[in-house]
């Protein structure tokens, strides 16, 4: 117990005696339940009361009901809070594990294509180089004005039909 709330409840007793001159008007009876607790002596500074326990716990609860009432007030408040926080969280885990698997689904696309990129890479590679072979078989005489190799079989025109291909329909005759 706080000793705020010790010198609280001690208050609250302290104002809850009654001290009875013996001329309230009222008979003994009427004035025990109209008074159920009474200031009996005063011992060091300390104020002494009579009453039964179970008017002296009425007067503990009176004060402590309102604030007993405002903390299952926000207990309850926490728990819906809580409980909101909870399923926005499992909603958020869901999304998580889905955006998880479509990372790992993403990834393995990209591995792929960049595996298949690296493949179409070498074959472009290697289409060059043999255009670049190829060029250089079917190079063009000066002299003559034909293709060397291409002249071999009668093709005797410039560029070659070779050369005509690799350049492109424009060039093809």
């Amino acid at each position: 117990m706080t000793d705020d709330l010790r010198q609280r409840i001690a208050d609250a007793l302290t104002a809850a005696a009654h001290q009875c001159d013996g001329n309230c008007g009222l008979d003994e009876r009427a004035c025990y339940d109209a008074h159920p607790i009474t200031w009996s002596a005063m011992a060091g500074g300390t104020t002494h009361i009579d009453g039964s326990v179970t008017a002296i716990a009425d007067a503990v609860l009176a004060l402590v009901q309102p604030e007993l009432v405002r903390l299952r007030s926000e207990l309850r408040n926490s728990e819906r809070i809580r409980e909101n926080a909870d399923f926005h969280l499992g909603q958020e885990m869901a999304r998580r594990q889905l955006a998880e698997k479509d990372v790992a689904r993403l990834r393995a696309e990209l591995n792929g294509l960049a595996h298949e990129h690296g493949r179409e890479i070498g074959r472009a590679v290697e289409a060059e180089a043999s255009i670049g072979r190829a060029r250089a078989l079917h190079q063009h005489n000066e002299d003559a004005s034909y293709c060397d190799v291409c002249s071999n079989h009668g093709d005797l025109a410039w560029p070659c039909a070779t050369i005509a291909a690799l350049d492109g329909p424009e060039t093809a005759k």
